[in-house]
């Protein structure tokens, strides 16, 4: 999960509003189903499948979080409130390999605080129990991933200042049978992205700042299975950034190897996707540059998604607001293919454990302003593209459209906005 995972922590996600209910009256294309109301008012800030179809969207109302699950060939549930005291945020939904769906959230009210709580295979939930908390500051952009076998692990900023500076990365994990324990932790890190491969290994990708904050650093660290964090590598930098780089993505897969993209500038002001490679002994190959032209700082960073059967998928923006896609095969990435039109300000992308994508996109207005309409691709195995469905239509005022994708089922959901009002809804992809 990108959704898998760089997630959508914005100012409207303190939204709150309520509205009447009701479905888009344009149906869905290519294979995706009507769009429903998931909930009549919050926003969406996560989504995950799971291997055996179940389906779930964490939401966010007023500093409470709550659940929205469809089982497996049955419908949508009502929402149900899991957590909050008013001072929530930065959900994070996921199913580990035994089908069991872990929820994550932070918690500011008193005292900065990470917890979770998991589904039960006879029905109902565990309770909360902390993951980490401070005396002070807050804590900001969870990350939750799972593993196998049982395993999970979490990544989120620290803020304290003046003492922390730009934040401080924390990192903790969780093994079988055992309780959560912190395993980390870097200063002056202004962004992240968590990946925890099926083997056991993890990575962790920061954008930190250096002198003067306007220095901005693409940074890695790997931890492999059962060992202790590695010193942070530095992979690319940028000067007098001012904070625009932009976060790039990392991934691991089954076999250890940790794929990193991210975005670059050229002196002449031209940006670009670069990759690198690095194996299961955390050796770093020299990056490659994957794309040309990219489109500069939008709410979206170029993302990498990953299998544990190996297969690696690159997907970014171009300067003409177009997705494109590269695959990373027999030892070289191909050239960029197109997955949409020039139409994709917001948009999110996902995997399934057999390899193929789904991309889900909005078209731009002004910056977090809501566009119209919804559309999607799928890519299968061989890296082709199915054509471009309208999921939501062009009426539809949407933001931040979120995908979730496994066992060959697709999930798309986005924040439907009538008037100042937010409302989630969703549309599903279903193998038949």
């Amino acid at each position: 999960m990108f959704s898998g995972r760089v997630r959508f922590v914005v100012t409207a996600a303190r939204v709150c509003a309520s509205a009447a209910a009701g479905v888009e009256a344009t149906a869905a294309t290519g294979g995706w189903d009507r769009p429903e109301v998931l909930a009549r008012d919050g926003v969406a800030t996560d989504t995950a499948v799971a291997a055996t179809g179940d389906m779930a969207v964490a939401v966010m109302r007023a500093g409470t979080v709550r659940v929205v699950l469809r089982p497996a060939g049955g419908d949508w549930r009502r929402p149900v409130t899991l957590g909050g005291s008013g001072y929530a945020e930065d959900a994070n939904v996921a199913y580990d390999h035994a089908g069991r769906l872990w929820l994550a959230w932070l918690d500011n009210q008193d005292r900065p605080t990470v917890l979770v709580r998991h589904s039960r295979p006879g029905g109902g939930w565990s309770k909360a129990r902390v993951v980490a908390s401070r005396a002070r500051g807050s804590f900001t952009g969870l990350q939750l991933e799972l593993g196998s076998p049982m395993r999970a692990a979490a990544a989120w900023r620290w803020v304290n200042l003046p003492r922390l500076g730009n934040g401080r990365l924390l990192l903790a994990e969780r093994t079988p049978g055992k309780a959560w324990r912190m395993t980390g932790h870097v200063d002056e890190v202004w962004d992240l992205h968590l990946s925890l491969g099926g083997s056991g290994q993890a990575a962790v990708m920061m954008s930190r700042l250096g002198p003067g904050a306007v220095d901005e650093t693409v940074t890695v660290m790997l931890r492999p299975a059962g060992a202790s964090w590695s010193a942070p590598v530095e992979l690319a930098s940028i000067a007098d950034s001012d904070r625009i780089i932009g976060l790039g993505t990392v991934a691991v897969d089954g076999a250890g190897t940790t794929t990193a993209v991210w975005r670059d500038r050229t002196d002449a002001g031209v940006w670009q996707v670069w990759a690198a490679r690095a194996d299961d002994s955390g050796t770093w190959a020299p990056p490659v540059l994957v794309g040309s032209r990219a489109a500069p700082n939008l709410w979206a960073p170029p993302r990498v998604l990953g299998t544990d059967a190996g297969v690696t998928v690159a997907i970014w923006n171009r300067a003409d607001l177009s997705l494109v896609a590269a695959r990373f095969v027999q030892g070289a990435w191909t050239d960029p293919v197109r997955v949409s039109g020039s139409d994709a300000a917001y948009w999110d992308a996902a995997a399934d454990s057999t390899g193929r994508v789904v991309a889900v996109w909005s078209p731009p207005d002004q910056v977090d302003e809501p566009g119209y309409g919804v559309r999607a691709s799928l890519m299968g195995r061989r890296g082709v593209w199915s054509p471009r469905a309208t999921v939501a239509p062009r009426t539809a005022r949407v933001l931040y459209p979120l995908a979730a994708m496994d066992h060959r089922d697709a999930l798309a959901v986005w924040w439907h906005i009538p008037g100042d009002l937010s409302q989630v809804r969703g549309s599903t992809h279903l193998h038949r």
